[in-house]
């Protein structure tokens, strides 16, 4: 059936259907989409080449704008609109042939209006077919995708999605639906929009209220723009239905009678008469002419936003922009959102630069939309390399206020305020600023490191005990089977003392296995094959440097928003499932076998026992092991031995350390792997040279004051409140000249004995409360795996490598760009 037919399905069905989600809730979820789409907006007017001389034609201007709206909830597509000032976008192309039928169609809907009979009689369709089958075309493709690829959006798209499969109807019913939305969303809101510009121009005294009004906004939400402030701004809401009454989108609505219905004026304003109405009757409401008509509304030709401070004693039937009754718009609520949103960001913007200047924190300009990450964002640098120039261009401040997008961040610099918010006031920063939906990402959203709150008290205690002392001796025979295997898989790599190895791909098989053992209690067989095992592509799935979820995960830590928009998953549904089938798995074979065995799953496997766990749980628990134990220690473990290559002296040192203990020890045991000095010296000094990661983020979660001791700062202060965010920067504070000396020069001298005596600058797993509970695992097996490989083998940088090496831009953890490629040669006996 035809789109143009769709469009006119029966009223209850339609009504019922769509207005299930065009409420309240709905719109806070296209709020996180819009809010994007209005920055580009503003960004587009401020780069105008004639926005502060000849100006802009603002009809044209709010059409682009309301398009990508609608198209980016509607259809799940970029609209484009904005990419260039002078040429329309492809889809607007398409809008106008959508909204501007041909002759032959024109006729048609003209004679609809004088001959209403016509639509029944006729087989020709309101939508000419070439742009329905375009439309139907979109639409398919990004179904087909989000379908393909598990893919969930916040947006209308995905509610139809969501229905069609309880309603039972197809694509073409999808694409009306999401055109009826289109329709109501883009012209009469682009129009409505244009109008309210307009009128403030006109009237810049109400430009001047609403920005005053956003000002003590600000400051009673810290600089926040939410989907509630737009309801909470009266004079932004007045001046909007005030620009509804005096240039209305429309002149008249017309009804239908469909029963038989009399009439007489009780008011004495009218003559006392009846008329009597019969099903198929027409009448005219004019509503444009009772705006203005001065029986209604004093000085009706006047803009004043004022007399909507009490819009509700107005007399029913004068005022109506959207209808009313049951067959008002119900779209209402979006276009509302529209105009009020853009002209809240149009004044908002300018304010919000501003953020901690108002508090008396220094800090470098925000841009719109990108905050001070742009060369972030668009994968250029590094968020290292970003916060860097940031951090050394204030360097006499212990603090500096900057923007993660639009979201204000303290970036921290001096050491006392950093152990402050890990240890001394972790109360007022317990939770770190990473928000998971636990519905949507069950397996991640129980991880301790994204639990807020008492949720994360109770996980870390339950979960604490698996990584004791004594637990970790009882998995480390585990380890211990693992570098062996290690060990053989390079004596047997052909290439190892030629083109060498990468140290990348062979430091994830290792860590790889270890997890796989420990945390699922299986094989993870990386070493049978130089072809990737199942479970390391399972791995792959979750973490793989580069990938779009990994892209994604990067991503959403500078725009915390996009997790929420694009309903971004640390574990993809795919992954998710197959994780909970092997942990079921091996479950069941555990509990027919009778089976137990001394490693961190038989401890979960404890818990669940005692606390009524389910295998979705058991799964979880055992992937925040895997996650914590796989990427990242192989991360470090490749550091560690690049920066051994390259200083084989200390090669020597470790070598001679090992010969030592296992001639005093009979081997290397649990308890004499964290006696090596020299090797534990060189893996701090890796923390330390090449991290991990270079910030740490922390949410306030109670009012706090701070104030500068030490004299290397100036002397200012900053109120934190609930809800601003701290970051602490890492890897700057560590290579800092004022902290440690030559820190661009590996030396773990300076680690021997000393790795803990300044916590406030050396940190890589975390400190206080809510120290890394898997740091014992992770030092464990990157000392063993090492040790094994350095006994055995002398190592030296592969000529494919090129040192220094350079780091992938947009990524969680510092990933260095082409991998680590070593040479590995046998050392006699």
């Amino acid at each position: 059936m035809a789109i143009g037919r769709q469009y006119r399905i029966a009223f209850h069905g339609t009504m019922h259907i769509r207005s299930d989600n065009e409420r309240n809730i709905q719109m806070k979820n296209l709020f996180t989409l819009l809010k994007d789409i209005a920055c580009i907006f503003v960004k587009f007017i401020e780069n105008h080449p004639t926005a502060a001389s000849d100006g802009i034609e603002t009809r044209a201007l709010t059409k682009r704008f309301t398009l990508d709206n609608v198209a980016k909830t509607a259809f799940g597509v970029d609209g484009k609109a904005f990419e260039s000032y002078e040429d329309i976008s492809d889809f607007n192309k398409l809008v106008d042939q959508f909204l501007k039928p041909g002759t032959v169609q024109s006729i048609f809907i003209a004679l609809t209006q004088i001959f209403p009979g016509i639509v029944n009689l006729a087989s020709l369709s309101v939508v000419k077919p070439e742009v329905e089958s375009k439309l139907i075309e979109i639409i398919s493709d990004v179904l087909k995708h989000r379908r393909a690829n598990n893919v969930e959006a916040s947006d209308y798209l995905q509610f139809l999605i969501e229905l069609s499969k309880a309603k039972h109807f197809g694509d073409t019913e999808i694409t009306a639906h999401a055109s009826t939305f289109f329709l109501d969303g883009y012209e009469t809101s682009s129009l409505t929009l244009s109008f309210l510009l307009f009128n403030l121009a006109q009237n810049p005294e109400y430009q001047n209220k609403i920005r005053e009004e956003i000002k003590k906004y600000e400051l009673e939400n810290k600089g926040q723009l939410t989907y509630d402030a737009l309801h909470e701004m009266p004079w932004l809401n007045a001046c909007l239905y005030e620009s509804l009454r005096v240039t209305p989108v429309a002149d008249v609505l017309t009804k239908r009678c469909n029963e038989p219905f009399e009439y007489t004026a009780t008011t004495s304003d009218f003559k006392k008469m009846s008329v009597k109405l019969i099903p198929g009757d027409v009448v005219v409401l004019p509503y444009a002419m009772t705006t203005e008509d001065p029986n209604y509304f004093e000085s009706p030709k006047k803009f004043t936003p004022e007399r909507m401070f009490s819009k509700d004693s107005f007399i029913k039937g004068t005022f109506h922009p959207f209808s009313d009754g049951p067959r008002a718009c119900i779209v209402k609520m979006f276009e509302v959102l529209l105009a009020t949103f853009i002209v809240l960001l149009v004044l908002w913007y300018k304010i919000r630069s501003y953020y901690w200047v108002n508090r008396g924190v220094p800090g470098p300009k925000p841009w719109p939309i990108v905050g001070n990450l742009a060369e972030h964002l668009f994968g250029r640098k590094t968020i290292g390399q970003v916060i860097t120039e940031i951090y050394q261009k204030y360097d006499e401040y212990p603090f500096v206020g900057i923007f993660r997008a639009t979201s204000p961040c303290l970036l921290v610099r001096d050491p006392e305020f950093v152990n402050r918010i890990l240890v001394k006031d972790h109360k007022s920063f317990y939770n770190n600023d990473f928000n998971i939906d636990k519905k949507k990402d069950p397996l991640f959203g129980q991880n301790p490191f994204v639990l807020r709150n008492q949720e994360w008290r109770d996980t870390r205690h339950m979960l604490t005990p698996g990584f004791t002392g004594g637990k970790m001796k009882d998995i480390y025979p585990l380890i211990v089977g693992v570098a062996a295997k290690l060990v053989k898989f390079v004596e047997n790599n052909p290439s190892v003392e030629a083109d060498g190895v990468n140290a990348r791909e062979l430091t994830r098989r290792f860590t790889l296995d270890n997890v796989a053992i420990a945390a699922f209690g299986i094989d993870g067989k990386s070493f049978e094959s130089e072809e990737i095992s199942e479970f390391m592509e399972l791995a792959n799935r979750i973490l793989t440097p580069g990938s779009l979820n990994g892209i994604l995960q990067q991503l959403t830590t500078v725009l915390p928003i996009l997790r929420i928009a694009l309903s971004v998953k640390m574990v993809p549904k795919d992954a998710e499932h197959r994780l909970i089938e092997i942990v079921t798995q091996v479950v069941n074979h555990r509990a027919s076998s009778n089976l137990k065995i001394n490693d961190y799953f038989e401890f979960i496997l404890q818990i669940a026992k005692e606390k009524g766990l389910s295998n979705t749980d058991i799964a979880a628990h055992a992937t925040t092991f895997f996650l914590d134990g796989y990427e990242s220690s192989s991360n470090v473990m490749t550091s560690l031995l690049m920066n051994l290559a390259v200083n084989p002296t200390y090669q020597k040192k470790i070598r001679d350390e090992i010969k030592t203990v296992e001639e005093n020890n009979n081997g290397i045991t649990y308890e004499t792997i964290f006696e090596l000095k020299w090797l534990d010296a060189c893996l701090n000094e890796t923390l330390r040279f090449t991290p991990l990661f270079d910030i740490m983020v922390k949410t306030c979660t109670q009012p706090f004051q701070y104030t500068p001791d030490s004299s290397d700062f100036k002397k200012i202060t900053v109120k934190l409140y609930p809800g601003d965010t701290v970051i602490l920067p890492y890897s700057l504070l560590m290579n800092d000249e004022k902290y440690v000396v030559n820190p661009k020069e590996f030396l773990p001298e300076r680690m021997l004995g000393k790795a803990d005596s300044n916590r406030s600058i050396f940190f890589p797993f975390g400190n206080g409360p809510r120290t890394c509970i898997g740091q014992r695992f992770g030092i464990m097996q990157i000392k063993q795996g090492v040790a094994e490989l350095i006994k055995h083998f002398d190592i030296s940088l592969s000529p494919k490598f090129r040192y220094p090496p350079k780091l992938i831009p947009l990524n969680f953890l510092n990933e260095i760009q082409g991998g680590v490629w070593l040479r590995f040669k046998k050392i006699g006996n």
